[in-house]
């Protein structure tokens, strides 16, 4: 079984894939199996904070799209982060690409300043949670389609161009940002960047093909 139904959140689904299953038992069972109890449930802590973080981001998707009168097929949960996949038209009015396509990040931008005052006084972990969630958005707004900033992109861009033409030069310069950054980690020799480059890139020659019209990550 590939994905495993965890719950329903009013109606949709909420799935987590075997891969991410698989990857958190592995990493709790190695730390305990190194240094004991207390940091295999550090891990298993930190797994689910930020899977929660990341399913209050496509939930956000999934509510907003319900208000336009899209419905959602089902949230899945990966390793590399999440997926919303809610059934839109391939002409969805710009406006409403636009405001889906934000809720996910602006969820994450609240998250960061709610958490930032409680990290100021009291640290860690509170800490962490601010920098993850400014993480999670600063990625999402990374202007690569489908990563959520392609598709404000794409929708600022329709009002003027229309829905094909905005997707076509999206794709494109989401091409573009994604070899740059993956040639900027080699030359400068950074993990990070080669990772993000290549994630991206993977988004855009796999998951285009397969998503129905997916404003989450």
């Amino acid at each position: 079984m590939m994905k495993m139904k965890i719950f329903h959140m009013k109606g949709t689904p909420i799935r987590v894939h075997w891969t991410l299953l698989t990857l958190a038992s592995a990493l709790t069972i190695w730390q305990y199996a190194t240094s004991g109890m207390i940091p295999a449930l550090t891990i298993a802590a930190a797994a689910i904070c930020v899977y929660t973080t990341v399913l209050l981001h496509e939930l956000a998707h999934v509510f907003v799209a319900r208000d336009f009168g899209y419905s959602a097929r089902s949230v899945t949960l990966y390793p590399f982060g999440g997926v919303a996949l809610i059934e839109m038209p391939d002409q969805t009015p710009p406006e409403h690409e636009l405001y889906i396509a934000l809720a996910g990040p602006l969820i994450n931008a609240v998250m960061a300043l709610i958490f930032l005052p409680i990290a100021w006084f009291f640290g860690d972990p509170f800490g962490l949670l601010v920098l993850l969630n400014f993480a999670m958005f600063a990625f999402n707004m990374l202007p690569s389609y489908p990563m959520d900033g392609g598709r404000v992109m794409r929708s600022l861009l329709s009002r003027k161009y229309g829905h094909t033409k905005s997707t076509n030069f999206s794709i494109i310069a989401s091409r573009c940002f994604a070899l740059i950054y993956f040639a900027c980690g080699i030359a400068m020799k950074s993990p990070i960047l080669v990772t993000v480059g290549s994630y991206l890139l993977y988004l855009l020659y796999y998951r285009i093909k397969k998503e129905v019209t997916n404003p989450g990550k």
